[in-house]
């Protein structure tokens, strides 16, 4: 039986002549009651019947208990998962919206996203904070972990099994996915509503309500690095494959980061709190929503605007990108808005009767799935699959495993940028890392020309750094089109803080007081300050770093005789701390020297504390890791 379907033609749909597609179409067309079809600009589309044309609801599922917060996971098995206020996990059919089976996997609501992983179990996460592993096929439960405290933070699951989730107690957990056993914890200075990312390499991405966005090393936990926003950290990151972080803040803005330094690389403000994860496109595109009821999508290496589209009202709702370009994201207004990614024009929107707060999730025949505050699950007639991209929604992929997606094909590996060498001090954590192409891959860290058991991530972390982790390192890449080893990589450890000094020279006739004055600009409006004295006749004078924060500032000495600066350079030095009178060699480590065979430079003796020492040498020595033993 074929149906005919008035509506407006888009450009991929066929508009060639009826007649040669479908025999008997003219008469098809008169009993619908079409006057003319010699035209299809307000086109007639053949479609199939019983199967509804792009924007239109295919069919609804309603839990009782409203509203639904969870976002559906797409399974490989033909079933689609969610959590309900209804303290159940829904396993319904994708095409009928059948329920298959429901799971209590707790004692309290589900907000939480499922994820899916590779073998079909379902991870989910209970408000209470009860973390379940669900067999996929018949609902049962294999296992439960409790980790204290409210739970809205999806799961997400690593490469190696290990399942990462949030917490409101403040602290992102993980546990292994085959036992439930906890691995690690994580503690930061706020609630954890933001559900953890996991990056190509391992890393963990995680926001919190302390303002920070964190990475943690996968296997142990230990932080990488954080960056601070102005606001709490709500949304979830999205990875693009060269390891960028793109991350909404409450603090209305949205933030690309490097993923493997944490540097922030741009951002954009909008006009609204964020609390929408943004997506990442095929031509690297970011699209996120705005409490200011504007969607926008973003240059990927600038931050600047493509288009905006504006609902009217808040989006908390993530976006989801198909294949073909087109954009979904559900609003509180009501709607399910499909856009076009290119230009943001609006394709179509459907009215649902609530509001949307879930993201929506894509089928691999195009369908739509969201929920609504009234406890509804709705399929929505889409266009294509999920788009190909690194991040295309909400916790990334179909099943919402909170993982990127690796390119296919794969291709060897390159490696972009390392270290020479990477300083560490005494007593705390550090990470060896390098920035490669070619994932998925397997990597393997060696020390000295040994493989160093565990290392098995594209990084590799120190705990608490001793001289026993002095060394050259090497990272093996490896994947299933080469393999590229790095270049030697040498680690330092150090029990003083270096810093870079700027000495400025002079000369008097003799012996005065100077002092040292700075100003933001010149002329007969400069506000000169002052500070360092030197009752000296003569430099140098040493300007320490953290005098030196501000972009520009001009110098001069003021005092008899001292009207000229003579010379400015730069040197290397510390400060150290001890009893009066001790003792001390300062060694170092350069180049020259390898890295490794640490040389005697001078003896210091301390006669207050803490004490600056200043290198001599290293105004035209290459760069210099210091030490100190205490002499007898």
């Amino acid at each position: 039986m074929i149906s005919l379907r008035a509506r407006q033609v888009r450009n991929r749909w066929l508009n060639a002549s009826m007649k040669e597609v479908c025999p008997g179409f003219d008469s098809l067309a008169r009993e619908a009651g079409v006057v003319s079809t010699a035209s299809f600009i307000f086109c007639l589309s053949l479609v199939p019947a019983g199967l509804a044309a792009p924007g239109q609801k295919r069919w609804e599922y309603q839990i009782e208990a409203r509203p639904v917060h969870s976002s559906p996971a797409v399974g490989a098995n033909g079933l689609l998962f969610v959590g309900g206020n209804d303290k159940l996990l829904h396993a319904l059919d994708t095409s009928t919206g059948k329920k298959r089976w429901t799971c209590r996997p707790g004692e309290q609501a589900i907000d939480a996203s499922p994820a899916v992983g590779p073998d079909g179990t379902v991870y989910v996460v209970s408000s209470e904070g009860a973390v379940s592993a669900v067999d996929g096929t018949s609902g049962s439960r294999k296992w439960q972990a409790r980790i204290g405290g409210r739970a809205v933070s999806s799961p997400a699951l690593g490469r190696d099994g290990t399942v990462y989730v949030g917490s409101d107690n403040h602290r992102i957990y993980a546990f292994d996915s085959a036992k439930g056993a906890q691995k690690w914890v994580f503690e930061t200075k706020g609630l954890v509503r933001s559900s953890p990312s996991v990056g190509l390499d391992g890393t963990v991405y995680v926001g919190s309500y302390d303002y920070k966005v964190y990475a943690l090393e996968a296997s142990s936990g230990l932080k990488l690095w954080d960056f601070t926003t102005e606001g709490a950290v709500v949304a979830s990151p999205a990875i693009a494959l060269d390891g960028r972080v793109f991350i909404g803040s409450e603090d209305q803005k949205v933030y690309a980061l490097d993923g493997f330094t944490g540097a922030k690389l741009w951002e954009f403000a909008t006009g609204g709190q964020i609390w929408s994860s943004a997506a990442v496109g095929q031509d690297g595109a970011v699209y996120v929503g705005s409490d200011d009821g504007k969607l926008y999508a973003l240059n990927d290496n600038t931050g600047a605007k493509r288009w905006e589209y504006d609902t009217g009202d808040i989006i908390w709702s993530s976006p989801a990108l198909a294949a073909d370009g087109t954009l979904y994201v559900g609003c509180d207004n009501g709607c399910l808005y499909a856009l076009d990614g290119v230009t943001g024009k609006e394709l179509w929107r459907l009215q649902t009767g609530a509001r949307v707060w879930s993201s929506p999730a894509i089928g691999p025949d195009g369908t739509v799935y969201v929920g609504t505050t009234v406890g509804k699950v709705l399929a929505v007639e889409g266009t294509a699959e999920l788009a190909k991209s690194s991040w295309p929604k909400f916790r990334g992929s179909a099943p919402g495993s909170g993982v990127i997606a690796p390119p296919t094909p794969a291709t060897a590996p390159v490696i972009l940028w390392q270290p020479e060498v990477v300083p560490l001090r005494q007593g705390t954590n550090g990470t060896v890392a390098v920035r490669a192409t070619g994932w998925p891959a397997s990597f393997c860290w060696y020390r000295d020309g040994v493989a160093l058991p565990g290392a098995t991530n594209g990084y590799y972390s120190v705990a608490a750094a001793q001289r026993s982790n002095d060394g050259i390192y090497t990272l093996v890449i490896s994947n299933s089109a080469g393999q590229t080893t790095s270049q030697p990589i040498a680690v330092a450890v150090s029990n003083v803080d270096a810093e870079r000094l700027v000495v400025l020279e002079w000369k008097a006739d003799g012996p005065t007081v100077v002092k040292l004055q700075w100003a933001d600009d010149l002329g007969p409006t400069a506000r000169w300050h002052g500070f360092l004295s030197s009752s000296t006749g003569s430099g140098p004078l040493v300007v320490p770093g953290q005098y030196l924060t501000r972009p520009a500032r001009f110098f001069r000495l003021q005092g008899w005789a001292a009207s000229r600066i003579n010379r400015v350079s730069t040197r290397s030095g510390f400060r150290l701390s001890g009893p009066s009178g001790s003792r001390y060699a300062v060694e170092y480590v350069s180049r020259e020297t390898g890295w490794v065979n640490w040389q005697v430079l001078t003896n210091l003796h301390l006669t207050t504390s803490p004490q600056l020492f200043v290198d001599p040498e290293s105004s035209w020595a290459a760069p210099r890791v210091y030490r100190v033993n205490r002499l007898p």
